[in-house]
């Protein structure tokens, strides 16, 4: 019956891709791929995106160094990095 529906509906084909490309079905897994794409658009157009390195580590990494704006130490600061870097 799904079938039919895809196939009588050209639309709904339409959206059914366009939510694949997005992230898949899973609502959660559209809003973690989003958080990504996000992520990564910010490394390299913010101006709080710097290069790191790990201590002892040869490899260099781009992430985000934002202020603690929870605590009142302005010296405290949040790095966003991904996950593949393994820090």
């Amino acid at each position: 019956m799904l079938n039919q529906l895809f196939t009588s509906v050209p639309n709904t084909r339409i959206m059914a891709n366009r939510i694949g490309f997005h992230g898949g079905n899973p609502q959660q897994d559209r809003m973690i791929k989003d958080k990504r794409r996000s992520l990564d658009k910010a490394l390299l157009y913010s101006y709080q995106g710097a290069n790191v390195q790990a201590l002892g580590s040869e490899t260099v990494a781009r992430a985000l160094i934002n202020p603690n704006k929870l605590k009142q130490d302005y010296d405290d600061k949040i790095i966003s990095i991904g996950f593949e870097h393994n820090f």
